[in-house]
């Protein structure tokens, strides 16, 4: 079973037309230690993800970066599926599903939109909330207990929060998971987001914010 067909509210139609090529939100970062990219964190994370797939809910300036960073690194356009109301030409020429909702069971969603616009889209996840499926949120301003009241207080969420130079390859992305994260979980989000440059575990939420 798969979450089909799913159709986008029209409001976050019409803002993410307008929105889509704003830069992504910058931010301070801290002194802690970074998390390294390797090959074995790649490997780890590609094997998960050829079994379950990965889900990209969004695919502006950062979503793209992303996704390019991961079709480099090996992972198959086909373990790929991505919502986007408004797909670029790039985006259509991937390989990837486009708008065909998610895997039942995906490794990893990661969340992508406008954190105005989050309120209206994170519902289209909500079935996935409560299972094996990790939440990664790249989105600003959104905290972990509001992800938690609407896929369930018991889903693995990860909140990252990347720097402008993300978006180019370049950048900074600090994260923080909830309890239900494993290290595993933690592990696949490093890899995933080193596509788009350095990422430093937090060791509290209140260090983002």
């Amino acid at each position: 079973m798969r979450l089909r067909h799913a159709r986008w509210p029209t409001s976050y139609l019409n803002f993410y037309q307008k929105e889509r090529d704003q830069p992504a939100f910058p931010c301070r970062w801290l002194d802690v230690s970074f998390a390294k990219w390797n090959v074995g964190k790649v490997e780890m994370a590609i094997e998960g993800i050829e079994n379950r797939g990965l889900g990209l809910l969004g695919c502006g300036k950062m979503g793209s970066a992303l996704l390019q960073g991961w079709l480099d690194r090996g992972v198959a356009a086909r373990d790929v599926w991505v919502l986007e109301p408004n797909p670029s030409t790039w985006l259509t020429s991937t390989g990837v599903h486009l708008n065909e909702g998610m895997p039942e069971t995906a490794a990893m969603v990661v969340i992508a939109v406008k954190p105005q616009m989050m309120g209206t889209a994170l519902p289209i996840l909500a079935p996935l909330g409560q299972g094996e499926t990790v939440f990664l949120s790249i989105a600003a301003g959104t905290q972990i207990s509001g992800f938690e009241t609407v896929l369930g207080a018991g889903t693995p969420i990860i909140r990252a929060m990347p720097n402008t130079p993300a978006a180019v390859g370049k950048g900074m992305t600090a994260i923080i998971g909830n309890d239900s994260v494993s290290e595993g979980q933690m592990v696949m989000a490093e890899a995933l987001l080193g596509a788009v440059g350095q990422v430093v575990r937090l060791e509290t939420e209140g260090q983002m914010d």
